[in-house]
């Protein structure tokens, strides 16, 4: 008969998690998820668990979860460590009867029950993990399994079954560490345990929407602007100033009410509030505290979110109706690779350039920083190291848009951000070195007699003056750099902001090589000289995106067989 429904005892499913990852908040591409056949209409009962879990310095042992559902991502999410907001390492163990609280589920007729393994909320930078479950074995209570249609399970009572991993792709069991489910009786467990959390787990919505304030108030502010207006934030701690100026740009002041929206692929509301408000008893007040932006006192009527994780949504109707309403539109950080993939070639970009067209000021921080640029670094597998990027420029992790490398075709690419590439995190993550690579790419190659200078793929001259030539600005963590259009004629110029607390100098560093790179190929270490930097660290100088003057050269750097010198450039 084998094992169904005749068996009048539950069943369990034991799953090995060792080194598992814990990556990002849930829904995210880089989240490890693992697909278990068990049987339609097969029905979750409870959970046993005995694990080893480590969080990662900056994040929390209490935010590591696993949610497990039907495909459709009805089901649970279960935080082992709720309570532990520490890092570290810490042994979990425990028994939970579902229906004690009520949350037993029933998988659907394809009968898959979905393991996504993930964060409560996304501390650490986008290519980096949270923390890893290190060892043990979570035990499903699993009842009313249909017959099984595999004579391996009748037979030897184990099956090994298919494994979605990191992006959402199946690999072999012998690619990681494979699942063997066994379904054998449920034993009990009257070990003492740890008070875990257990809450209902709904399917990921298309897309999300969070709105602080009045969105159908009245707004009196201009829809279009004379001159283009740009933040450009290195990520870490927001910089405060840096969008009171948005919302002046914006022509939004007291009584003329006006939209802020924030987009981003993962992630929550967590910028409504502290856009919208003036201090942490939420108010409205003109007196704004610092770590506030005050948006209501400066006029604005609201601010909104939109989490839009996939294509289908960025071509939504009512997604891109909000945003064609913003006075200010934001692009929150998370991972870049989700902004080309999801959200180029949609009408999302189609409403983000109809928006610039009118001259809406925009913002990014970090991951929304680095699809700014006219090229962007895309980083669609992982982020790439100053040291791996030197020693091979072609590194498979320096990923570009538009790609190939191309004057036209990127996404967004801001007309007065032209020539640009963006980095972020610049001094704190040590990127110079990376940051010479990614611009060496886009160095044209050029005939010379007896070889070639430059990289193959490269678009633009090098050259220390003039205007369309390879060039980038690498934003430090708390910095924010403001750029704005100066009418037709004028250059377009640029001034740097922090917050008043900072303890970090909140550099900005503009890069341009002076001569193309003399060894710029794959699998090779480059190498290239007289690469100027432009250092701004004060907010009085305004600094000349057009011509790139307002600063003196800061230094002149030299990359030479991998290696970048002086090491020091700080």
């Amino acid at each position: 008969m084998g094992l169904g429904l005749a068996h009048a005892k539950p069943l369990s499913l034991p799953v090995n998690v060792a080194g598992v990852l814990d990556n990002d908040e849930r829904g995210a591409a880089s989240n490890i998820v693992r697909d278990l056949y068990v049987g339609p209409g097969a029905s979750i009962t409870s959970v046993k668990w005995d694990i080893n879990l480590t969080s990662f310095a900056g994040s929390y042992l209490s935010e590591m979860q696993l949610t497990f559902s039907d495909s459709a991502g009805n089901g649970v999410t279960f935080t082992p460590g709720s309570g532990d907001d520490f890092d570290g390492t810490m042994d979990y163990a425990g028994f939970q009867g579902l229906g004690n609280l009520g949350l037993i589920f029933q998988l659907a007729l394809d009968g898959i029950l979905r393991l996504e393994f993930h964060d409560g909320f996304k501390d650490l930078g986008f290519d980096e993990p949270e923390g890893i479950w290190n060892f043990g074995t979570l035990t499903f209570g699993v009842t009313a399994v249909p017959e099984p249609p595999t004579s391996a399970l009748m037979l030897g009572g184990l099956l090994i079954l298919s494994i979605g991993a990191t992006r959402r792709r199946a690999v072999s069991p012998k690619a990681t560490s494979g699942i063997v489910l066994a379904l054998m009786s449920l034993l009990s467990s009257s070990s003492a345990f740890a008070e875990p959390v257990f809450e209902p787990a709904k399917p990921i919505p298309l897309y999300s929407y969070f709105a602080t304030g009045n969105v159908n108030a009245p707004v009196t502010a201009p829809s279009s602007r004379p001159t283009p207006s740009f933040v450009l934030m290195g990520g870490g701690p927001d910089v405060d100033p840096a969008f009171r100026w948005l919302i002046k740009r914006a022509g939004i002041e007291p009584g003329s009410g006006g939209r802020f929206v924030v987009i981003r692929a993962t992630g929550s509301d967590g910028y409504n509030p502290y856009v919208y408000y003036s201090d942490e008893a939420l108010s409205t007040s003109g007196n704004i505290a610092e770590m506030w932006v005050g948006g209501a006192a400066l006029g604005l009527t609201s601010v909104e979110t939109l989490v839009i994780p996939s294509v289908k949504a960025a071509n939504n109707e009512a997604v891109n109706a909000i945003v064609a309403k913003a006075n200010v539109v934001f692009i929150a950080g998370g991972d870049q690779s989700h902004y080309i993939r999801f959200w180029k070639g949609t009408a999302l970009e189609q409403t983000l350039i109809a928006l610039m067209k009118k001259n809406v000021p925009i913002g990014g921080t970090s991951a929304g920083l680095a699809v700014l640029g006219q090229f962007d670094y895309s980083a669609l597998y992982k982020s790439a190291t100053s040291e791996e990027a030197m020693l091979d420029p072609y590194y498979k992790d320096i990923t570009f848009d538009p790609s190939p490398l191309s004057l036209q075709g990127g996404f967004l690419a801001p007309p007065a951000l032209e020539s640009l590439i963006f980095d972020s995190h610049f001094d704190s993550r040590d990127r110079m070195g990376r940051f010479i690579s990614f611009i060496s790419r886009i160095v044209a190659p050029t005939s010379i007699p007896g070889g070639t200078l430059g990289c193959s793929g490269g678009v633009l001259p090098a050259s220390a003056s003039g205007m369309k030539t390879a060039r980038g600005i690498g934003i430090s963590v708390e910095t924010a750099l403001l750029v704005q259009g100066n009418g037709d004629g004028n250059p377009v110029t640029a001034t740097r902001v922090s917050n008043a607390s900072t303890t970090t100098e909140s550099a900005v560093y503009f890069v341009r090589p002076s001569v193309p790179p003399s060894v710029c190929k794959p699998k090779t270490p480059l190498t290239v000289s007289t690469v100027e930097v432009r250092k701004l660290n004060d907010s009085n100088t305004v600094f000349n995106l057009t011509d790139w003057t307002g600063v003196p050269p800061y230094k002149h750097l030299d990359v030479t067989t991998g290696q970048l010198l002086p090491a020091d450039w700080y």
